[in-house]
C-alpha cells in the first residue's frame, strides 16, 4: 500500500468499516483467522439447555434443512451435535457457516494453513480466501447494502466455499462427519474425492436420510448407507469425481476454454465394483468436473453428448441377467472453475435408472426427496435475518 493506515481508521476500500475489521488481513496476505466461541453447556440457563436437548432429539426428517438457534443474553446460540455455538447476534448465517467450518477443521490446523504463503495453502484456504476477496469487493458497492450486510452476485470461489461450509454443517448437525473423512478433506491429494463424498452425503441428508459411513477394509464397500427416515428404506451410495489438470490442486494448468473430454468411464467402472453385498438399492454418483455454463437443456451441455450412450451400455440388464445398480446420477458441481467470475444460474445433473436391476428400486417418496435435494443443491437458506 502507498501509505500507512491506522487500524482504527476507515478502510481504504470505502466500506465504512474500520481498517482492522476490513482489509487489513487481506493487505497483509492473510485471510481471517478463527475465533471459536464454544460454550460449556452446563453453565447456560435451563431454558437454553432445554432448547439444545430438543434440537438434538429431532429426527432426521425434521432436521434435514433446519438450523436450530435461539437469542439469549445478546448472543445467538446455535445447537450442533457436538457443541453449542455462541455467536454475535449481528453475525449473518453465511459468516456463521464459515466459523463452523473452521471450528470443525480445528483451529491449530487452520492457523497453520493461513501462516503459509498463499501458493502453498490447501484448497480450503484457497476457497475461503476467494470468499473473503468477494466480500471485500462486494462492500465497495453501496447499492448492494441490505441492512447490516451486502447482497451481490457471488463469485465461483465464494460459492464453492459457502457450499462446502453448508454441506459440512448439515453433516455435523447429526454427527455424520467421521474423523477419517475430515482428515482426507485436509489432505491436498485427497481433498477433491472427500469434498464430493461430503456433497453427495449432504444431498441425501437434506433428502431426509440418516447416514452410516462404511469402514475401510477388504471387499466391496460403498461410501455410505443412507437410511430414509420416513420410509425406513436403506440405499448404498458410491461417489466419484473426475480430476482435471490445474483444478482443485491437481497438477497441470487449467484451461476452461479448451474442450473437456467427459472421460468418466473408468470412474463408473470403479464405482460399480463397490456395490454393497446387502441387496439394497445402489446409487452411483459421478461428477464430471467441467466448467459450468448458464442454465440450458441437458442435451445442449457440452459434457452431455456420448454420456447417455455409455450409461446405456452399462444398463443392459434383462429379467434373466439384471444390473447390479439402481441408478446413476451424473453431476457437474464445478463453481471452483470460475474463480472470481460470477456464477451462472444453473444446476447441472442427469439421472439414469436401471431398466432391470437385481436390487430394489427407490420408493417414489425417497426418489422425490432426492430429486428435490439435487435440484436445490448450492442454494443456502437464510434461517435468520440480521437487522
Amino acid at each position: 500500500m502507498a501509505k500507512q493506515i491506522g487500524r482504527r481508521s476507515p478502510c481504504h476500500c470505502g466500506s465504512g468499516a474500520r481498517y482492522k475489521n476490513c482489509c487489513e488481513k487481506k493487505d497483509r496476505g492473510e485471510i481471517p483467522g478463527i475465533r471459536v466461541q464454544k460454550i460449556d453447556e452446563s453453565t447456560v440457563s435451563p431454558e437454553v439447555q432445554e432448547f439444545v436437548r430438543r434440537a438434538r432429539a429431532q429426527p432426521a426428517a425434521v432436521t434435514a434443512n433446519s438450523v436450530p438457534w435461539v437469542l439469549k443474553d445478546g448472543r445467538r446460540m446455535v445447537a450442533g451435535k457436538a457443541c453449542l455455538h455462541a455467536r454475535p447476534r449481528e453475525e449473518a448465517f453465511s459468516n456463521f457457516l464459515v466459523h463452523h467450518l473452521k471450528w470443525t477443521l480445528g483451529r491449530d490446523w487452520f492457523d497453520a494453513q493461513i501462516a503459509k504463503p498463499a501458493a502453498e495453502q490447501d484448497q480450503i484456504s484457497v476457497l475461503l480466501r476467494g470468499l473473503y476477496d468477494w466480500q471485500v469487493e462486494n462492500m465497495q458497492h453501496p447499492e448492494r447494502r441490505v441492512g447490516r450486510g451486502w447482497l451481490g452476485p457471488p463469485s465461483g470461489l465464494a460459492t464453492a466455499a459457502m457450499t462446502l461450509a453448508y454441506d459440512v454443517y448439515c453433516l455435523e448437525r447429526i454427527g455424520a462427519l467421521p474423523p477419517r473423512l475430515l482428515n482426507r478433506l485436509k489432505d491436498p491429494l485427497e481433498f477433491q474425492g472427500a469434498r464430493y463424498e461430503i456433497a453427495v452425503a449432504a444431498i441425501f441428508r437434506r433428502a431426509g436420510c440418516g447416514l452410516e459411513w462404511t469402514t475401510p477394509g477388504p471387499g466391496r464397500r460403498c461410501e455410505f448407507i443412507a437410511s430414509h427416515e420416513d420410509t425406513k428404506e436403506r440405499a448404498g451410495v458410491e461417489a466419484k469425481s473426475r480430476r482435471r489438470p490445474g483444478i482443485l490442486g491437481h497438477p497441470g494448468t487449467a484451461n476452461p476454454d479448451a474442450p473437456q473430454r467427459v472421460d468418466v468411464e473408468h470412474l463408473i467402472d470403479d464405482a460399480l465394483a463397490q456395490a454393497p453385498d446387502e441387496l439394497i438399492p445402489f446409487v452411483v454418483f459421478i461428477d464430471v468436473n467441467q466448467p459450468p455454463l448458464p442454465a440450458q437443456h441437458p442435451l445442449d451441455l457440452p459434457w452431455f453428448p456420448g454420456l447417455p450412450e455409455y450409461l446405456e451400455s452399462k444398463s443392459k440388464g434383462t429379467p434373466a441377467d439384471p444390473d447390479s445398480f439402481t441408478a446413476f446420477v451424473v453431476t457437474n458441481y464445478s463453481h471452483h472453475w470460475l474463480g472470481t467470475a460470477k456464477v451462472p444460474d444453473s444446476i447441472e445433473y442427469i439421472l439414469s435408472l436401471a431398466k432391470f436391476s437385481k436390487r430394489p428400486s427407490l420408493s417414489p417418496q425417497l426418489m422425490g426427496d432426492l430429486l428435490a435435494s439435487l435440484q436445490s443443491y448450492g442454494r443456502i437458506p437464510t434461517p435468520w435475518v440480521v437487522e
